[in-house]
Parts: C-alpha cells; sequence; structure tokens
C-alpha cells in the first residue's frame, strides 16, 4: 500500500481494486488441494509444489522491488505472490491432516496451534524488519 500510495502514486479507488483482486487467488484454495493431489511430478504430491511456489513468490517479490513502475504491472506480480502464498498454506494445511491421521484430537489440536503460532511469529518478525527497511 505505501508502495503503490507514494511511489507509484495510485488513487484510492484504484488501490482498492488492485487490493481486492490480488485476495481472488485464496477464493480457488479448494482448487489447489486437486492439483497437487491430482496430478504428482516425479511421485511427490506435495514437495514440487512447495519449491515451485515459494521460487515463483520470490520472483515475483524480487521483481516487484526491482522492476516494478506501474500499477497493473505491480499487480500481475502480487497477484503471482497471492497464489504461491495460497497454493503453499493448502499443502501445509494437508501437511498438517496427514501428521495427523490416526493421532488423538488433542495431538491435531496442538500441531495446528504450533503452526498458526508459527506463522504470527513469522509475521511479526517480518512487519518489524519491514518496517526497519522503509526507514
Amino acid at each position: 500500500s505505501y508502495f503503490y500510495k507514494n511511489e507509484l502514486k495510485v488513487d484510492p479507488a484504484v488501490l482498492s481494486t488492485v487490493t481486492s483482486l490480488t485476495a481472488l487467488p485464496w477464493t480457488i484454495k479448494p482448487l489447489y488441494g486437486l492439483i497437487t493431489d491430482g496430478w504428482p511430478i516425479f511421485g511427490y504430491r506435495r514437495k514440487p509444489y512447495i519449491v515451485m511456489c515459494g521460487i515463483a513468490g520470490c520472483i515475483s517479490w524480487w521483481v516487484m522491488a526491482t522492476f516494478v513502475n506501474e500499477v497493473w504491472f505491480g499487480f500481475s506480480m502480487m497477484f503471482i505472490a497471492s497464489m504461491a502464498i495460497g497454493f503453499s498454506n493448502v499443502i501445509a494445511e494437508g501437511m498438517i491432516v496427514e501428521k495427523s491421521r490416526g493421532q488423538s484430537q488433542e495431538f491435531a489440536s496442538h500441531l495446528q496451534a504450533t503452526v498458526h503460532g508459527a506463522q504470527a511469529v513469522g509475521g511479526i518478525i517480518a512487519a518489524y524488519f519491514s518496517g526497519m527497511l522503509l526507514d
């Protein structure tokens, strides 16, 4: 939002549209699960997809930081990053389900809480360092 408003001088209506559209990949999360379960890569259902999503996300954010100078080019990079994160999220949740099979409800609850706690800590760390980078 800071980048769009201060660097690209995007008006609030366009920024609202861009922000809303970048959330679209999260609405088709069930499709990501069908893809990973239906089309394994080299016999693996999750690992290659996580690697590809990580690479796609890193490249899109790098392009966003380095080359973006127009709102819709920035949108396309944010859309790819959002899709990569959403896809990875589905894979991680699938892995939690697999690890929880045959275990007690308490184990599954603790595992899920640990994962969500780690995500929250990672988000706090990222927010802290991104604020330092803006200065």
